[in-house]
Order: C-alpha cells, then sequence, then structure tokens
C-alpha cells in the first residue's frame, strides 16, 4: 500500500512491526483464555450444585429403598 511518497511494504518486514504483531496476537491469546478460564469456572460451579442436588435426591430415595428392601429373619420376598 502506498501512501502519498510513503511505502508501507517495507516496514511490514521490519522487527518493529513482527514485535507490534506479535504483541497483539498475545494479547488476544491472553484474552481469550481468561474468557476460557472464567466459563470454565461457571461450568464447575453450575457441575457442583447439580451434583449436591442430585446427592440429596439419592439420599432421600436410597432410605426409602433401604427401607423397602429390609427383610426381617423370617421374611422372603414372596417367590
Amino acid at each position: 500500500m502506498l501512501i502519498g511518497d510513503f511505502d508501507t511494504e517495507t516496514v511490514k518486514h521490519s522487527a518493529l512491526y513482527r514485535d507490534a504483531k506479535l504483541a497483539m496476537l498475545t494479547h488476544q491469546v491472553l484474552y481469550r483464555m481468561e474468557l476460557t478460564g472464567t466459563a470454565a469456572g461457571g461450568v464447575e460451579h453450575a457441575l457442583a450444585e447439580f451434583a449436591q442436588a442430585n446427592q440429596a435426591a439419592f439420599d432421600a430415595s436410597s432410605s426409602s429403598l433401604a427401607a423397602f428392601l429390609h427383610l426381617e429373619p423370617n421374611q422372603t420376598l414372596g417367590m
């Protein structure tokens, strides 16, 4: 690209251009990693809440199931 009498093609091959481009890409990668970390934290929190809810439901159903399956020594399954 030419801007008046200034040729920008030679700038693209300079160390300053490469360093600036690398800095921008590094910033983008770090920003995306931060967003990914935040999203992963939200998923972990939701999973922990889900596990607690399931554990509470399992505890309630397992106690009634255990009472249902309990047989006295003189009882049979009726088969």
